[in-house]
This record gives structure tokens, sequence and C-alpha cells, in this order.
């Protein structure tokens, strides 16, 4: 059973790989520099970021460092068949 993070988590989790990721943080046990940029492009937050980290996890996705974000698939609405 995977154990749900708290908000304060999640944000701390984000802050130390934005740190990670930026080299002003070592990396740690639980987080390496890949593992770093990897949540960041799983959260979507790299994106979000300066445009440096962008085109760093764009130029790693293209080396095959890190993967994609895993694409979610949308469940259909069955709304309008009636």
């Amino acid at each position: 059973m995977t154990k749900q993070l708290t908000k304060k988590q999640k944000k701390q989790m984000l802050l130390d790989a934005v740190l990670i990721a930026e080299g002003e943080k070592d990396p740690t046990p639980t987080m390496s520099y890949v593992e770093a940029w990897q949540h960041l492009v799983d959260t979507g937050e790299v994106w979000k970021l300066q445009g440096w980290f962008g085109r760093a996890a764009f130029r790693m996705i293209s080396q095959g460092t890190i993967d994609p974000a895993p694409v979610e698939e949308e469940t259909p609405n069955n709304e309008d068949e009636q």
C-alpha cells in the first residue's frame, strides 16, 4: 500500500527537486539528480519554471536520461449517450 503525501510534504518534495535540479542542494538518499528532474517533469512543474528548466528537461528527455510525463487517459464522458 502506498502512503499518500500531505500537501506540505508534496510542496517540500517539489522544493527539494527544484533545488537539486538547480544545483543549489546536493542530491539526497531519497532523491537523486535524475529523480529530481523526473519529478519536475512528471508533475508538470518544470514547464512553469524559468525557461532554462524546460529546455534542460526537453534535452534530457531527447537524450533518454529521463522519460516524458505519463499521459493520463481521459475517461469517456457518457452523458451524451442516452
